[in-house]
């Protein structure tokens, strides 16, 4: 059976762990070209020298997506070493310490925002300009895009933000025929979320349902990248993709306090 994703180049942005690892097997499993890039780079060589011991066309860069200049590197990199970009998931995000509306300190906002959101801007900028016709973008939200969150308002900003994002490149990324989407996942296990954790794959048929409003694994995010970047996804442009478990789906229960 052939490979989804044979004679594909993708690069993933925060791949060394989490929903962009998981995305970076499955890729290499079907067949894809893959550059794993990371502002960790030790766990980025550790996930790409995996891949090639597994028979994958695959190598790892660090990237801070904060800034311009990786991000044009990173896309460079991946043009000279594979000869083209075809995929881009870009998957790096921060969650941060957490925020208040009460801080003095704003340094805690201010970088959130730049590696979620400012981040998100330089990754599409530069993938924009080297993309093939016929790619696409698949960009990693969160749930706190559509909803606020108390205990880290910079973060849902961010996430807010992102999908601002995506929408408005839609229209000129379809003018080059690529398509951009977001996944917008609920709780899932990564190591954002638990620290540090041992990650296991499984084929895609034998993913199991999760009960309601419980957490995920990675690779129920991956797979969903994995479509959204396929011809299968070809009329799906410029639209944010909740991926939760039922998280969002109703109000959850709760106790209302009687007005005075």
């Amino acid at each position: 059976m052939a490979k989804e994703f044979a004679g594909k180049s993708v690069l993933i942005t925060g791949a060394a762990s989490g929903i962009g690892k998981a995305a970076a097997y499955r890729w290499a499993e079907e067949g894809a070209k893959v550059c794993i890039a990371d502002m960790d780079i030790p766990r980025a060589e550790k996930v790409a020298e995996d891949i090639r011991s597994k028979g994958g066309d695959v190598f790892a860069t660090k990237i801070d997506v904060s800034s311009s200049q990786d991000n044009d590197r990173m896309v460079a990199e991946t043009v000279e070493r594979f000869g083209k970009l075809d995929i881009a998931f870009l998957n790096a995000g921060y969650y941060g310490p957490g925020t208040s509306f009460d801080d003095d300190d704003v340094s805690a906002f201010d970088r959130i925002i730049a590696i979620n959101l400012r981040g998100c801007f330089l990754g599409i900028r530069a993938v924009k300009k080297s993309i093939q016709s016929g790619g696409a973008i698949v960009v990693t939200g969160s749930t706190g895009g559509i909803l606020g969150l108390a205990n880290n308002p910079a973060y849902s900003a961010s996430k807010h933000g992102l999908i601002g994002l995506i929408r408005s490149a839609a229209e000129p990324l379809a003018a080059q025929g690529v398509r951009i989407n977001a996944i917008l996942p609920g709780g899932v296990n990564t190591p954002l979320n638990f620290g540090e954790m041992v990650d296991t794959y499984v084929a895609p048929e034998e993913l199991k349902m999760v009960g309601f409003r419980a957490y995920g694994e990675s690779q129920h995010i991956a797979e969903v990248a994995l479509f959204l970047a396929s011809p299968r996804a070809a009329f799906i442009n410029g639209a944010v993709q909740v991926v939760d478990g039922g998280l969002t789906s109703s109000f959850a229960a709760v106790r209302y306090e009687k007005a005075d």
